[in-house]
């Protein structure tokens, strides 16, 4: 098997080849593999957690095509799941990218940090830091290896994104300056894609005033989300909603 292949220590290069141009079955790895198989799974789990390796499965009779499994921590390989390895790791990057309504960040720096270190996402998106931007607590991220962009409040709402990669036309509030007493959505661009981080109201009970506040709010971030995408550029959506 090529030097650079991750499964060299279990498959022949034939196999390898068809893992990588037709796939192959988990049940026909088990019949293929050279070495401890425990170990060639424990290598398909980590690949299909870097996204190069590709999962398809069907459920029962009822589903007429395989359809792409993805990755969680809680996933399992199924004995006629099917996994087909990306020829190059350029193909594709993958990224990890979380969200969290912290309820004050100020009060929870301590997990949040730990967090960080434990997950390592590329991107946090936070929702009610409850703080004032002069009192954002930018030094203690930065340490962890985050930069970061907000827009807050005393006591109430604040949003926030947290990157390990660059974060630019970083754009506070509403574009069209609605509702700017209220720090409650965020966006930048990050790899290219417009990131958007949402504070929804709650709303409460239909026919009061909070609720019609949110059906508004809702419908300029409509609003503006459709500007937005008239530019073609890809576009993530993340918040508390």
């Amino acid at each position: 098997v090529e030097p650079e292949s991750p499964f060299s220590t279990w498959l022949e290069q034939k196999n390898f080849e068809r893992l990588q141009s037709e796939g192959l079955r988990v049940r026909e790895l088990r019949h293929f593999c050279q070495g401890s198989f425990p170990g060639l799974v424990e290598e398909c789990y980590r690949q299909w957690r870097n996204g190069h390796l590709i999962v398809s499965r069907k459920w029962g009779n009822w589903q007429s095509e395989e359809k792409t499994v993805i990755y969680l921590n809680s996933a399992c390989l199924l004995p006629d799941d099917l996994l087909r390895w990306q020829k190059s790791s350029s193909e594709v990057k993958v990224y990890r990218v979380a969200t969290w309504n912290v309820n004050s960040i100020r009060s929870r720096m301590e997990v949040l940090i730990n967090w960080l270190e434990s997950w390592k996402p590329d991107v946090l998106c936070i929702q009610e830091t409850k703080v004032e931007d002069a009192n954002f607590p930018v030094w203690e991220i930065e340490q962890a290896g985050y930069q970061s962009v907000f827009v807050g409040q005393k006591t109430y709402n604040g949003v926030a994104i947290l990157s390990r990669q660059p974060l630019e036309e970083v754009c506070r509030g509403f574009e069209n300056g609605y509702d700017s007493e209220n720090a409650r959505i965020i966006s930048a661009i990050w790899q290219g894609i417009r990131l958007v981080n949402v504070y929804v109201p709650q709303g409460q009970d239909t026919g009061t005033d909070k609720f019609r506040y949110k059906l508004e709010f809702l419908e300029q971030l409509l609003n503006q989300i459709q500007a937005d995408r008239a530019s073609d550029s890809d576009m993530l959506i993340l918040g508390d909603f």
